[in-house]
């Protein structure tokens, strides 16, 4: 049996013939769906990867804080708290943080607050842990800046992952502590 060559403009005229408008008109939805769905899949790929590369950064960076000796006490305690905000002005501080987090689209829900006596009495330690909801960019931002604002203020602790409802938005918690001096 011989095959004879078709010329594929033929074929695809005859395929036409055949389909008709309405097979036509479907054939040409199922392709355009297929590419529609393979640019969002590229799309969300490509999410993925920066997400993922960005999380592996944080990860090293935090990896290299753990690694770091601690800070040595200060050889002169009575100067180091002198240089610390007054307790008066804890509410501000606290209030400061929660207002540069809602400018930056932040959530925080209620946090708790507890206080220590350090430094052989002469400072407080007021640990802050905040649960805090939004973009991964604007909680690294926020917390960059509370620290540049606040020598005074420490992360201690720093808790991220990805929220349930898939809306791009972490849900995180943050333990700070704040240091004052101590009441007269």
């Amino acid at each position: 049996m011989s095959r004879h060559h078709v010329p594929l403009r033929l074929r695809l005229q005859h395929l036409t013939e055949q389909l008709g408008l309405a097979g036509l008109s479907g054939a040409a939805a199922l392709l355009v769906a297929g590419l529609l769905l393979s640019m969002t899949e590229l799309h969300a790929q490509r999410e993925l990867a920066a997400e993922r590369a960005e999380l592996i950064e944080a990860q090293s960076r935090l990896e290299s804080l753990r690694n770091r000796p601690p800070t040595p006490m200060p050889d002169d305690p009575e100067r180091f708290a002198a240089r610390l905000p007054p307790p008066a002005e804890l509410p501000s501080l606290i209030e400061a943080l929660h207002d540069d987090a809602a400018r930056r689209g932040l959530k925080i829900e209620r946090g708790d607050y507890r206080v220590s006596r350090e430094i052989g009495g002469l400072a407080q330690r007021h640990q802050i842990s905040l649960p805090v909801r939004g973009d991964y960019a604007r909680l690294q931002a926020w917390l960059r800046q509370a620290l540049h604002q606040n020598r005074a203020l420490a992360i201690d602790e720093l808790t991220v992952r990805r929220s349930a409802d898939d809306t791009g938005q972490i849900d995180s918690r943050v333990q700070f502590s704040l240091y004052t001096r101590s009441a007269p």
